[in-house]
């Protein structure tokens, strides 16, 4: 029964700190871990349901790319469970609000809402 409950402790804390990885990390980690890294402004946010389980679809317009396909007036869409983006403690951005999103080889997403000073430390961890 101890192991069961040190199980569920484990795996409850996973996201969590996926969580904190995205918000702690320093631009130069963010250029390593992303296949894709680009800002963007929220343009739609909608909720769906995926296997009974509510999912944050949000659009956005991207602004500029720091690593991945360039795009002019790019659109990119997310999608990430309503429980994941709870555990993170990240509110729900609203129209019009910029990201940081960072998409690592597998399809996976990060995001974090974007400061104008880390925005600056990214365009200078690129050069």
């Amino acid at each position: 029964m101890r192991c069961l409950a040190w199980l569920m402790l484990v795996l409850a804390a996973i996201p969590a700190h996926a969580c904190t990885y995205a918000r702690d990390v320093r631009p130069e980690q963010w250029h390593q871990w992303a296949a894709a890294l680009f800002t963007g402004q929220v343009d739609t946010i909608q909720s769906e349901q995926e296997r009974q389980r509510p999912i944050d679809v949000i659009t956005l317009r991207v602004l500029e790319t720091f690593k991945g396909p360039q795009g002019a007036s790019a659109t990119a869409m997310l999608r990430m469970p309503e429980r994941v983006r709870v555990a993170c403690g990240l509110a729900l951005p609203r129209a019009g609000d910029e990201l940081l999103v960072g998409l690592d080889a597998q399809g996976n997403a990060a995001w974090v809402p974007l400061k104008p000073a880390y925005l600056e430390a990214l365009r200078a961890a690129r050069k």
